[in-house]
């Protein structure tokens, strides 16, 4: 048996784990560029392994690992005679439902049991209406799906809950659609589509809530993932609650979509610095934190959905 004890002083600095959304996204995007691309630094996890995996057998040519990964966008997507399993990432069946949507041939995405009882609809129906065919288990609410891809036409959506995944599988279609894709959310919901499609020289316009489309052409995306801030947090919150702390986290990701627990800590009165040194496409930088006596705070609104994988570290 190993016996655990408390630290008495904590110093450090700490470089935390690539971003898994944007791992997700730079795989995605990269694959229906009209050039090779590179990234460097994505996470390898189960989840964004399924991701590749998936691209994989759509006909995206890989060159390199993780850490330094090329990637050769077929002229199409080819139609695997297998199905497409997602794993347990609600990230891929979801973007890749809105990515599939759009590109001619029938594929059909599976998960584990787990995946295969997480709700799909609130893609599903927007998708339909923009034209995608797509079946499903109750309706299109549950894996596995059918999508038997073609021409779909943009329109106005209007989310009735901010959620980066629908916003981002909306947008993936609209990328060959007809006509304008525009889309208005209740709260700002994370926005590293948006920032990536800009890059790549997508025709795209953000005004607060809304976000609008045309059907547009990508370049090549050359990006090095930075540090996730989810992971970060814990962290950050050791540094900021142990009686004799001071920790820097370095290469995080600072996207403001992200950060509301930075701004939970301010408010508390936590004893913290910050330092910004890039901001294209994502702002990446560092935190440092120490030992702080910390007042409570009322959370609600725009803050929770800036917070929402971090909040558990607020009642610590």
């Amino acid at each position: 048996m190993k016996k655990i004890a408390p630290a008495h002083r904590i110093r450090g600095r700490i470089t935390p784990p690539p971003d898994k959304s944007l791992s997700h996204r730079a795989l995605i995007f990269s694959s229906i560029a009209g050039e090779p691309s590179l990234i460097e630094n994505l996470l390898e996890s189960d989840d964004t392994r399924s991701t590749f995996r998936i691209l994989n057998q759509l006909g995206v040519g890989f060159e390199g690992n993780f850490q330094r990964l090329k990637v050769f966008p077929p002229e199409s997507f080819e139609e695997p005679s297998e199905v497409l399993n997602c794993g347990n990432s609600g990230t891929t069946a979801r973007l890749m439902t809105g990515l599939l949507s759009s590109h001619s041939g029938f594929r059909v995405l599976v998960g584990d049991d787990s995946l295969s009882r997480r709700p799909m609809r609130r893609v599903v129906e927007p998708l339909r209406k923009m034209g995608a065919t797509i079946l499903g288990r109750r309706n299109g609410e549950n894996l596995p799906l059918a999508i038997l891809g073609g021409q779909l036409h943009g329109r106005h959506h209007t989310l009735s809950i901010a959620s980066a995944q629908v916003k981002s599988a909306l947008l993936l279609a609209g990328l060959r659609a007809e006509g304008t894709t525009s889309i208005i959310e209740p709260r700002k919901s994370r926005d590293h589509t948006e920032r990536l499609l800009k890059i790549m020289g997508a025709r795209i316009h953000v005004d607060g809530l809304k976000v609008e489309l045309q059907p547009s052409y990508l370049g090549k995306l050359e990006f090095r993932v930075p540090g996730d801030f989810s992971s970060a947090a814990f962290f950050l919150a050791l540094g900021v609650i142990h009686p004799n702390a001071e920790l820097t986290v370095e290469n995080v990701n600072l996207n403001p979509t992200r950060t509301g627990f930075l701004q939970i800590l301010d408010q508390m009165g936590a004893e913290l610095s910050v330092e910004t040194w890039e901001t294209d496409p994502e702002p990446v930088g560092k935190i440092t934190v120490s030992s702080s006596s910390l007042k409570g705070v009322t959370v609600r609104g725009d803050m929770v959905v800036a917070t929402i994988d971090e909040l558990p570290l607020v009642a610590l």
